[in-house]
């Protein structure tokens, strides 16, 4: 047996043991899948074959030349569905296959075609090979085109590759280009030494190391459901951006779906979320489907009219009580129907939809198509809003009094910062706070509104109007980053600003519950001047031991505490207890959000003794500040 025989068994072993393991792996068939599936059999037949036939020479068997002709037809007739094969499992991994025209498959089919016609007529017209009366194998002129063609179809994938690149570069994709290259490189061997049968070991290596990379990479793969999962919708979406398609995005979030992962077993709730993954895939016809997360399904659809059937029937589903074992199972869900690129534009856009949280709602399944997807369009454009801003360092503040209730003066303030943009106008702090979050400027905009604080406290000198002090919300995502101690340090230097005129304000949430060294931070600030207020108690993480363990200089109780004690006794109970408690700590209170006489009267009766609302004044610009401060002080030494 010679070598060419030991490596024709070899490929065809490696290609049966591919073809187990993902069967195995019991992957979701998509077309990438269902072409990589053809692929590796294609090479497990032509290998068989090819080392049947090396077999057969060797041994000089009966019938040689009547089975070499037979292997030679059929290896011509498979082998020629490789190049293309290997062209069109790429082109749907990188996008370049999806969403085309009949005119544009018809294109591509031709070439293959062509040579698919040449080897099927070569017994009658001999135009790719042919033995002689010795059962010498012979190249004919025809095998020029054969290559051509396999070279044509690999350039084309070489230049889909190369307008993909920056996308398909990354931990999931490495070494599509090398196993590109050992396809083209057993090809060229091949053809100028047809003695070294090549090309078939080259093409097995190649398929067995792109179906590792992407078809069964398990890091694009949710491994409850089966399905594509979120890194690969991202990848995907990205793809389809850059050929500027056209297609319509089934977003499913089961809004309600954490409630039953807590209430049942594991192997229940494994049992629901497979079933609900099995009803996507029967009602998707034809869709891509991917689970974005653990509440969230998503199907893309070329064709607008299909895309609304699955959405009804998505409904229909959804709406129906099914039963897991003893639960009884009533699913809340939210379906949004959107136009790429009518209602989403950009794949960032995508991420948006997908991560959309939607507020309370009585009714058990709501559906959102294009009309009611116009706040995806807003976030989009604020995101370009605060980048502009941040860049541009343009965001403003407006500084809200804080009045000293037993000497009715303004001794402080809070620091709020504000966007304009020329496009979009005032753009509250609801809207681009979170959308600064999201897309990681607040670090930067809190640096910025800092720095504003600090060249207004030097150019005002506000201290001259009595001002003692000026709040500063400090995010959590602040306290997370590098160097935070210094930075602030240095810009205060900067502009001469002793750090003793700056609080920092912290939200319990994040000093509680996400930064591992908070108190580290808080020491470091503490160190260097910086005092502290706790802001917005008595929402989220609230908690009155954690509160009084830190030596914060006030206590800012949120203002929607107070505006819910108007029409409730007990709650107005529990906010004058709560004064009181840090009162009796000797910790000042700030009560937020006081808007009428009856409200200070509740709050300074309770011991609060520091006051922010607009009971006093709403958040002014600099210029209007200092005069109301002026004017509030002047007043009250009269």
């Amino acid at each position: 047996m010679n070598i060419n025989t030991g490596m024709h068994v070899a490929a065809a072993a490696l290609c049966l043991t591919s073809i187990i393991f993902r069967r195995v792996k019991k992957m979701r068939p998509g077309r990438d899948h269902l072409i990589m599936t053809l692929i590796l059999w294609n090479l497990l037949i032509t290998g068989a074959i090819s080392a049947v036939k090396e077999w057969v020479i060797y041994y000089d068997m009966p019938q040689r030349l009547l089975i070499c002709e037979a292997q030679s037809y059929l290896y011509f007739i498979l082998h020629n569905l490789l190049a293309p094969g290997f062209a069109l499992y790429i082109m749907y991994v990188n996008g370049a296959a999806k969403n085309r025209s009949r005119r544009y498959y018809v294109l591509f089919w031709v070439p293959t075609m062509v040579v698919e016609i040449m080897s099927v007529t070569n017994p009658l017209l001999g135009l790719v090979y042919s033995y002689d009366e010795s059962g010498e194998y012979h190249r004919a002129t025809g095998m020029i085109v054969l290559y051509a063609v396999a070279a044509a179809y690999f350039l084309y994938t070489a230049y889909t590759m190369v307008r993909t690149w920056k996308i398909l570069r990354n931990r999931y994709m490495n070494g599509f280009q090398i196993y590109l290259f050992i396809i083209f490189a057993g090809v060229v061997v091949q053809a100028l030494f047809p003695e070294i049968q090549l090309e078939v070991v080259c093409d097995v290596f190649a398929a067995v190391g792109m179906m590792l990379a992407f078809d069964c990479n398990d890091g694009l793969v949710d491994a409850r459901t089966g399905l594509a999962n979120r890194a690969k919708y991202d990848i995907n979406v990205r793809l389809y951006e850059n050929y500027h398609y056209r297609y319509n995005v089934i977003n499913v979030k089961l809004l309600n779906l954490s409630y039953f992962e807590k209430l049942m077993t594991p192997e229940l709730y494994d049992r629901l979320v497979t079933s609900l993954a099995e009803e996507f895939i029967a009602v998707r016809d034809g869709a891509e489907l991917y689970r974005y997360s653990k509440n969230t399904f998503i199907m893309l659809k070329a064709d607008r009219a299909k895309a609304e059937k699955t959405v009804d029937a998505l409904e229909d589903y959804l709406s129906r009580t099914r039963y897991i074992k003893e639960y009884k199972v009533n699913l809340k869900a939210l379906i949004c129907l959107a136009k790429v690129p009518d209602d989403i534009e950009s794949a960032d856009s995508h991420m948006q939809l997908a991560e959309y949280q939607p507020a309370s709602t009585n009714r058990q399944v709501t559906v959102l198509k294009s009309k009611g997807l116009e706040f995806i369009k807003r976030d989009v454009q604020v995101a370009a809003a605060v980048h502009k801003a941040v860049r541009d360092r343009s965001f403003a503040v407006h500084y809200q009094p804080i009045v000293d209730s037993s000497k009715n003066k303004i001794i402080s303030c809070e620091a709020l910062c504000r966007l304009y943009d020329d496009d979009l106008g005032n753009v509250s702090p609801g809207e681009f706070i979170p959308v600064a979050e999201k897309n990681g400027n607040i670090i930067e905009i809190g640096y910025i509104v800092f720095e504003n604080v600090c060249r207004d406290i030097s150019e005002r000198e506000l201290w001259n109007l009595g001002i003692e002090y000026v709040e500063v919300n400090l995010s959590l995502y602040q306290l997370m980053s590098k160097d935070l101690t210094k930075r602030l340090c240095e810009i205060a230097d900067r502009y001469g600003v002793p750090t003793s005129m700056i609080n920092l304000e912290l939200t319990e949430s994040a000093s509680a519950n996400e930064v591992p060294d908070f108190s580290d931070v808080i020491l470091q600030l503490m160190k260097e001047g910086f005092s502290f207020s706790l802001d917005d108690y008595g929402t989220a993480y609230s908690n009155i031991v954690r509160a009084a363990s830190v030596a914060y200089r006030n206590i800012k109780i949120d203002s929607s505490i107070l505006w819910a004690a108007d029409g409730d006794s007990n709650l107005k109970k529990i906010l004058i207890s709560t004064i009181r408690t840090f009162r009796n700590l000797g910790t000042n209170v700030v009560q937020e959000g006081v808007e009428t006489r009856a409200q200070l009267d509740t709050v300074t009766g309770a011991g609060a003794n520091m006051i922010q609302g607009y009971y006093y004044s709403k958040p002014l610009p600099l210029r209007e500040f200092a005069q109301f401060v002026h004017d509030f002080n002047g007043r009250a030494d009269s």
